[in-house]
């Protein structure tokens, strides 16, 4: 099945909505978030299965009794899975850029962690006709280039 534009947008709001809930609701957590990386208008097939299942095992095992909460969405506009846990930050993180690293299927899938402080910005706004272009620092993930996503664990 095909997604437009607007519905991928929308779905990055909705999970934005729901980092921001979870780690409302468990705070001093660490926030796990698991998505499929599958360019395209078609984000779920019978490829996008088998990395899920793959990536969701390869954090699971990993996690393992750490875990207080795993919550999974099979979205039309992509996979996602998220682990509150009890564990610190610096730690998962290392292992998730570890994992996206060696494991046989790690770039078709990213393990990442949402913090608190990347919250202060409103979420991703709705696409409309000639509306304003999305900027990387307007999502609460930090990208590959941010200091934010460096493996040495000096920040997170």
């Amino acid at each position: 099945m095909e997604i437009t534009l607007e519905q991928l947008l929308k779905s990055r709001d909705q999970r934005w909505d729901r980092e921001r809930r979870l780690l409302q609701e468990f705070p001093g957590q660490t926030l796990v978030v698991l998505t499929v990386v599958m360019p395209g208008r078609v984000k779920r097939n019978a490829h996008t299965r088998v990395i899920a299942r793959a990536a969701e095992a390869a954090v699971q095992a990993f996690l393992g009794p750490k875990v207080v909460l795993r919550y999974t969405n099979d979205a039309p506009t992509g996979y996602e899975a998220y682990w509150i846990v009890r564990a610190e930050a610096r730690s998962v993180k290392r292992q998730m850029c570890g994992i996206e690293d060696f494991h046989p299927l790690g770039r078709l899938f990213d393990p990442s962690l949402a913090h608190r402080r990347w919250f202060r910005a409103a979420p991703l706004p709705a696409l409309r006709s000639g509306g304003p272009l999305v900027h990387a620092q307007s999502y609460p993930h930090a990208g590959g280039d941010s200091p934010a996503h460096r493996r040495d664990g000096e920040r997170v």
